[in-house]
């Protein structure tokens, strides 16, 4: 759930335009990072404690998506280095085979994306700014403010680029 990156909220949901893409891979298994209005419907959710520095960060993916796939959205906003740990944990995960989905923001010069980005076996830079939405679907007055970007860690690369074809373009 990206919180604009630099500011302190961390309840923008996943657009529901963006979830249609997601369709190969429905039902998501598992979204450690989940809000109660969030549009992702995944098998096993967890929400986001007032400490963001628990819950999904925690939780063991490997056991709670099993073969299927963990669709990650994590707080943008990087404040205490939270967007740092949650890119260790994709990593980590990533590590033991976890089929992962995850939207990031475009940040090439971040040590964060630096860091993710040679472990990820597919990234979809999509064309344009996406709109997030707010708690009860309300649009946000204006686009994100940067680019993202979408990793994809796992077997089914083939997948991965037919569902984000013409989306925008591969980096890897």
């Amino acid at each position: 759930m990206p919180g604009g990156y630099g500011k302190t909220s961390s309840k923008w949901l996943t657009p529901p335009e963006f979830v249609e893409l997601l369709k190969p891979w429905q039902p998501i298994e598992l979204d450690p990072c989940s809000h109660r209005a969030d549009f992702i419907r995944a098998r096993r959710r967890i929400f986001q404690p007032k400490d963001p520095r628990r819950g999904g960060l925690f939780a063991d993916w490997k056991k709670l998506a099993g073969n299927g796939c963990a669709f990650v959205n994590p707080p943008w906003n990087n404040q205490n280095g939270i967007l740092n740990l949650w890119c260790s944990k994709i990593i980590e995960e990533a590590d033991r085979r976890v089929e992962i989905i995850a939207l990031l923001p475009g940040y090439t010069d971040t040590g964060w994306y630096q860091n993710v980005f040679p472990h990820a076996d597919r990234i979809c830079a999509l064309r344009g700014r996406l709109s997030f939405r707010a708690e009860k679907n309300r649009a946000l007055k204006n686009p994100a403010r940067f680019a993202s970007h979408v990793f994809y860690f796992g077997r089914r690369k083939k997948t991965f680029e037919r569902a984000f074809n013409g989306k925008g373009i591969f980096l890897k």
